[in-house]
């Protein structure tokens, strides 16, 4: 199937900000592949998940934004032993999704900033990776590792802040 991007409406975008922060990930990644000469070449890549166990969620998405939905190993199940599938898009579809979604996010705008900002600085066609480059973009790298951090915690901080009678309802 086709990763071209649909029409979208606004509130496709919106939906898709809320499942991004609800039920996402968004992921810089820095690595090493071979390409098909043996060699080892680096890359930067930005990319957004969304996972669920109703297929139904990852066939509106990939029907309206494109990507690639992926049943996960039978292993990796849900609490209910139901099956988990990903729908992922990356790259610049990715960026272009984040970009779309910044308005909407409620929790992961500072996430999206990031990952646009780290797109930004990945080397284009038959440009090579310098040396600042990739401290830059591992240094945003690291920037988001800290910001989920920081989001579990201020979590943690909420629901400490409930009522006991109510803490126990959202933990159980």
């Amino acid at each position: 199937m086709s990763t071209q991007l649909n029409k979208p409406t606004e509130i496709d975008w919106a939906r898709l900000a809320a499942y991004i922060d609800g039920e996402g990930c968004i992921s810089l990644l820095y690595g090493n592949f071979r390409n098909r000469s043996g060699t080892s070449k680096k890359y930067l890549a930005v990319r957004v998940a969304i996972a669920n166990t109703d297929a139904r969620l990852l066939i509106w998405l990939r029907e309206t934004f494109g990507g690639c939905i992926q049943c996960c190993e039978s292993n990796r199940r849900s609490r209910t032993g139901r099956v988990v599938f990903t729908w992922t898009q990356g790259s610049a579809k990715a960026i272009r999704l984040l970009t779309e979604c910044l308005p909407y996010f409620v929790i992961k705008k500072d996430q999206a900033e990031l990952a646009i900002a780290f797109h930004e600085l990945m080397p284009r066609r038959g440009q090579r990776h310098n040396p600042e480059m990739i401290i830059t973009a591992l240094s945003l790298k690291n920037q988001l590792s800290g910001l989920k951090r920081k989001a579990w915690a201020k979590a943690d901080l909420a629901l400490q802040k409930l009522p006991t009678q109510r803490r126990n309802e959202y933990v159980n």
